[in-house]
């Protein structure tokens, strides 16, 4: 007999995968906007790692870090340069709203398995 827990782990998951490749886009084309129209707050932010951008822009050592610093900051602050584009506004609202459905559908995963 299978365990209901795991169908509603995996099913679950499966569910929200989209929304997790939505939140990995968002981010990814914030910081490529970031990158080709606010240079110089792509720097200031430690030169975040993404597809698209030249490997000779990037430190070995920080980049990477400097990602997960910025999609951690970026769910509850709005960066200055991003005020003032719409486009980087609209992508950092989906951002965060795939970022809540992705938390809340993650929790209601846990919360049914528990109660299974």
């Amino acid at each position: 007999m299978r365990d209901p827990s795991m169908i509603i782990f995996v099913g679950g998951f499966a569910l929200l995968l989209p929304v997790l490749l939505k939140i990995l886009a968002a981010l990814t084309r914030l910081v490529q906007l970031e990158y080709a129209l606010h240079k110089d707050d792509w720097q200031r932010d430690g030169r975040p790692f993404v597809p698209g951008i030249p490997l000779s822009e990037y430190r070995i050592l920080t980049s990477s870090t400097a990602l997960n610093l910025s999609w951690i900051r970026w769910l509850v602050t709005t960066p200055n340069w991003a005020v003032e584009d719409p486009q980087a506004a609209d992508l950092l609202g989906q951002y965060r709203r795939s970022a809540l459905i992705w938390n809340v559908g993650c929790v209601a995963i846990f919360l049914t398995m528990a109660l299974v």
